[in-house]
């Protein structure tokens, strides 16, 4: 029964694990466009104060 409890427990720190990898992965994508968009619009001198952090 041990074994079983054990492999449950693993199953579910792999599952956490692969659900915070999928939502680090999700930020990183929306900061990478977010900065290409704030990049893009450094081009035409537009910054908002508070747009550079």
């Amino acid at each position: 029964m041990i074994e079983i409890e054990n492999h449950a427990r693993m199953h579910t720190d792999q599952l956490l694990l692969e659900a915070d990898r999928h939502r680090l992965a999700r930020a990183a994508t929306r900061a990478r466009r977010a900065a290409r968009r704030t990049g893009r619009r450094g081009h035409h001198g537009f910054h908002r104060p508070g747009d550079r952090a």
